[in-house]
């Protein structure tokens, strides 16, 4: 896989987060509405929307990952985030299990997920966008890795996520116009 490789896999999982988050803002609504009707329906409706998320977050984290990997290395900060990230997912996925058949196991899991989630957040996102900026001069991953840092005020952080979807796609064109490497000279 070549360096244009990784920004196209990173392009395609931010694309997928990007529809995933938008999804699930839409779903916000309808959970609410349904709640006002029955609350075990807005409970089913909160599960099945968490396990929705869960799986996006997870099929979005495998092209990042691979997109990390081959842009900065295998063992980089960011490759290993990402790749937490879908420990993370899995182990959220295996807390709603245990939440069914054990509550208090559930959420010892949940918190393990969180923790495992926050790191992360931190490395894959926070450090793949200052990264991804200083490696290809685009703006929209220095904005991107602003907006990551201010995760507390929620909204920010999902702008962050369409940023590094543009940022990927204009360091992809970036590359394309340089034309193919040079040789080194002797």
């Amino acid at each position: 896989m070549s360096e244009l490789e990784g920004l196209l896999e990173l392009q395609a999982g931010f694309k997928l987060q990007a529809y995933a988050v938008i999804g699930l803002l839409a779903l916000i609504p309808l959970a609410v509405v349904l709640g006002l009707a029955s609350l075990a329906l807005a409970v089913i409706v909160i599960v099945v929307v968490a396990i929705v998320v869960v799986l996006a977050n997870l099929f979005a984290l495998i092209p990042i990952w691979r997109g990390y990997s081959e842009v900065f290395g295998r063992g980089s900060l960011p490759a290993v985030g990402a790749e937490l990230g879908l420990i993370a997912a899995a182990v959220g996925l295996l807390s709603l299990l245990a939440s069914a058949l054990w509550p208090p196991a559930g959420d010892l899991i949940n918190l393990a997920a969180g923790v495992l989630g926050f790191v992360s957040y931190v490395l894959a996102y926070i450090i793949g966008a200052r990264q991804l900026y200083l490696k290809y001069e685009v703006d929209s991953f220095h904005t991107a890795f602003i907006l990551f840092v201010l995760i507390f005020l929620v909204i920010p952080p999902i702008i962050g996520i369409w940023l590094m979807y543009k940022g990927s796609r204009d360091a992809i064109r970036k590359i394309e116009q340089s034309g193919p490497p040079r040789p080194p000279s002797s």
